[in-house]
């Protein structure tokens, strides 16, 4: 081949090549707001930590969100990938050579090169690319789900460590009660007031009430920990939790937090995930397609120096393989998605009447035990402690009295964790703010979300 046409040839190959794909693989991908970003910017918690700063300091450091968004970030380049047309081919074909007789040598030899293209048929390109985008959609619902997760998961331990504190300092001050007791009764064990062996019991109820501190000290600082866990912290840096387990114990209407099911991400991806199944069908039905290849090149005869263009257009048969296989696949995956849809709906519809029920269950308990229960045990300790102090009661009435009390006002503590750990995941459902400021909701809008 004469060095100029050739040149030339190869640099029209090229441009054609670099017209095909130069648009797509410039093309940015779809831009998302991506979780997980800078930790630079999260709250300081060496002093006393909020709601709010918890759920920041979550959303922007949180291990598993920010593995969720680089699932994201793997889907848009999916996105990109799936817009690339396939490679042009290039081939060098030598003929006539070597062989015997006037073939003998290279006198006669002819030499082709040229440039082959497959050619998608049957809106392959636009299915693949319909495919991927849904698949990006998929992944950012996912991701919802997961912040979901996370910030419900964050509520929780936050009410678990409130009430932590609160059990630490009740058995703090039973502690000294029980010390100040004890003293109380040695001093009358002294003078033949009492019996020594109420002396022993109440050195016995001291020990005991300083095992019960220790114990609550250890659980609050476990709890403490399981909260810095979510935004990757071995340990909690913080003071303490600011905030209070008492407040008012709403209980919506079911009606209206059955409602609100469609928007919970767990039920609106299975839209997306069955119209995906769908784009898949459609993509394996266009798969069944031939695609044909066509060629363009130029032949060289070596014997006369000519050279003349050539061209040709090959066609795979679809006789042994229509992509049957992948077709039913893709059909099957559709019926399975429609059936997890439904599926999924009714496992979050009966875990929602679950966590009503508990919901319900805990305002309940929590209300008796604050208006009616924890008055009636403390005023029965004060009277006890009285009557001791009288000579009225024996110290083990006293004891029975304080431990009625201390068992109380723990259950009741008990209850308002319940009530708001469960009304935490009952707004991760529904979305549905129901215990006020303190909310999942309204405490992730109020941090404005620090991972856009």
């Amino acid at each position: 081949m004469k060095p100029i046409p050739a040149l030339i040839f190869f640099l029209a190959i090229a441009s054609f090549s670099s017209l095909c794909v130069s648009a797509e693989e410039t093309a940015p991908p779809h831009q998302t707001r991506q979780p997980g970003g800078n930790p630079d910017g999260a709250p300081e918690t060496s002093g006393p930590i909020t709601l709010r700063a918890a759920l920041s300091r979550t959303l922007l450091e949180n291990p598993e969100l920010q593995a969720w968004s680089l699932d994201i970030r793997a889907a848009e380049a999916g996105v990109l990938q799936s817009r690339a047309l396939p490679n042009p081919e290039l081939g060098v074909e030598a003929e006539n050579a070597a062989g015997s007789g006037e073939y003998r040598g290279a006198d006669s030899l002819e030499t082709t090169i040229g440039v082959s293209q497959l050619i998608e048929l049957g809106g392959k390109r636009a299915q693949r690319h319909r495919v991927a985008d849904l698949e990006r959609k998929l992944a950012e619902f996912d991701y919802q789900s997961a912040r979901t997760r996370a910030l419900v998961g964050v509520a929780q331990a936050f009410a678990d460590v409130l009430a932590a504190q609160e059990r630490a300092r009740l058995a703090e001050d039973v502690s000294t009660i029980v010390a100040e007791a004890a003293g109380a009764v040695s001093a009358q064990a002294r003078v033949g007031k009492i019996s020594p062996v109420e002396e022993q019991k109440a050195a016995v109820e001291l020990a005991l009430s300083r095992v019960e501190s220790d114990r609550a000290s250890n659980e609050l600082e476990l709890a403490r920990k399981r909260l810095a866990a979510f935004w990757g912290d071995e340990d909690a840096n913080f003071s303490r939790a600011e905030g209070s387990l008492e407040h008012p114990l709403a209980v919506p209407e079911y009606a209206r937090l059955a409602g609100r099911l469609s928007e919970n991400p767990d039920i609106a991806r299975w839209a997306i995930e069955i119209e995906r199944n769908r784009a898949a069908l459609k993509l394996e039905n266009a798969n069944a397609f031939a695609d044909p290849t066509v060629s363009a090149g130029v032949r060289h005869f070596k014997d006369s120096g000519d050279h003349a263009f050539v061209a040709g257009v090959s066609v795979p048969i679809p006789i042994l393989n229509r992509n049957q296989g992948a077709r039913r696949q893709a059909q099957f995956q559709l019926s399975k998605a429609t059936q997890l849809r439904r599926a999924a709906e009714l496992g979050v519809r009966e875990r929602l009447a679950e966590l009503y029920s508990d919901l319900k269950t805990a305002a309940s308990e929590a209300s008796t035990l604050r208006d009616q229960a924890i008055p009636a045990a403390e005023s029965a300790m004060t009277a006890a402690q009285r009557g001791f102090e009288m000579g009225k009661f024996s110290y083990l009435e006293t004891l029975d009295a304080r431990r009625t009390y201390v068992e109380t006002k723990s259950r009741y503590l008990d209850a308002l964790a319940a009530w708001r750990k469960t009304a935490a995941e009952i707004e991760g459902l529904t979305g549905e703010a129901i215990s006020g400021g303190g909310s999942v909701k309204t405490a992730a809008q109020e941090t404005g979300d620090a991972s856009q």
